[in-house]
């Protein structure tokens, strides 16, 4: 694979071409890795910084909080605890007509 840009951003000229471990006789590489041989940067804008960094910290976080569930089933069973479907109805059309804007 070959790419050939006139000029990059930075008026330099680019290529990408397959590493030596890709030539075509071997099998063993994978074809669709590519290496970039020019100096390219890669700069992301501060609003994909901002994004990539709450995606990592999103990742960090468990899937769930294990002991809130506990406390909810043992008032489930113990019948202490109240579903209270107004607000519920009301937090859910609140958050529904916040999220159209």
């Amino acid at each position: 694979m070959k790419i050939d840009d006139a000029h990059n951003a930075k008026g330099n000229a680019s290529r990408v071409t397959r590493d030596s471990a890709a030539a075509p006789g071997n099998r063993r590489a994978d074809r669709r890795t590519p290496t970039v041989e020019s100096g390219d940067d890669v700069h992301l804008s501060p609003r994909a910084r901002a994004f990539a960094e709450a995606r990592r910290q999103l990742a960090a976080l468990p899937d769930m909080d294990a002991e809130k569930v506990r406390e909810i089933q043992r008032r489930l069973q113990s019948g202490r605890y109240r579903l209270e479907a107004d607000k519920i109805a009301e937090s859910m059309i609140r958050d529904a007509l916040n999220h159209q804007e």
